[in-house]
């Protein structure tokens, strides 16, 4: 069936949907749902969800989150894969903002074998800020050839450094960033050194206050990094298959278009024949 939640737009909080059980999952979806301007929160049971997405029964199938805030909660959504394509993207939607949760978005793609399709998320224009305490212990966390994808973002642990990772990708998953901004983590970006090797693609991604900016555990992970960090932030263990092209703040001499060089520069040794 398709199904299709509406809030007032008004401000993110005017229309709330709140569990009246803890523990339980607040919305169980498989294929073509969408939600639109809504507040979700108070899941806060040990391994329940706000959105608990088990894959889609059919292709073709979608689930999109539009101007939606996520509120206090154990896990913001979950996404599991099944042998259909399961599509989910979340558009200009806010976490945080006061509100306390353990992990955020997890993507399991399962085995990944035998003709199963990974699961696969997007977010697009989102953005976390002023967490409730040091969780969570993820952002974003793609694992077992699960898909996740974060185009244009702000995410921030706001005063608290978060104990946790902001994104982290782990056997034979698919982690890419582009044009994001990540602030105040434990750790910016990683990867987990279990199973086979995660890709991890990322571009002008901003990496700042972090105390690890990049780590890049799994030794076959493949991809690279371009943007922003700290040198002494970073740790790349595939050196041979991840590639790592950062400017750092601080570092480097900027000349004016306006500058005399002319000091600079040595004059060529040409004999004249």
């Amino acid at each position: 069936p398709n199904v299709f939640l509406t809030g007032i737009r008004t401000t993110l909080r005017t229309s709330k949907i709140v569990a009246a059980n803890a523990n339980t999952h607040l919305f169980t979806m498989t294929d073509t749902v969408g939600v639109h301007n809504l507040y979700l929160s108070g899941v806060t049971g040990a391994n329940y969800c706000l959105v608990n997405i088990t894959g889609a029964t059919a292709n073709n199938g979608y689930i999109r989150f539009e101007n939606c805030q996520f509120g206090t909660t154990d896990t913001i959504l979950s996404l599991s894969s099944t042998a259909f394509d399961t599509d989910v993207q979340l558009n200009t939607c806010e976490f945080g903002c006061g509100d306390q949760f353990n992990n955020g978005f997890v993507v399991d793609g399962g085995s990944g074998a035998g003709g199963i399709i990974p699961a696969e998320l997007a977010l697009h224009d989102c953005n976390c800020d002023d967490l409730a305490s040091t969780y969570p212990n993820y952002i974003g966390y793609a694992k077992n050839n699960g898909e996740l994808q974060v185009f244009s973002g702000y995410y921030d642990s706001g005063q608290n450094v978060s104990t946790g990772t902001c994104f982290q990708a782990d056997s034979g998953a698919q982690l890419e960033l582009i044009a994001v901004k990540i602030d105040s983590f434990t750790t910016g970006i990683k990867t987990v050194n279990s199973g086979s090797a995660p890709i991890i693609n990322c571009n002008a991604v901003y990496l700042t206050t972090c105390t690890a900016d990049l780590n890049i555990a799994h030794t076959g992970t493949i991809g690279g990094f371009t943007g922003i960090s700290a040198r002494a932030k970073v740790t790349n263990n595939a050196p041979n298959t991840f590639s790592v092209n950062f400017s750092e703040q601080g570092y480097g001499t900027v000349i004016d278009a306006i500058t005399d060089i002319s000091a600079l520069v040595s004059e060529p040794n040409i004999t004249a024949t």
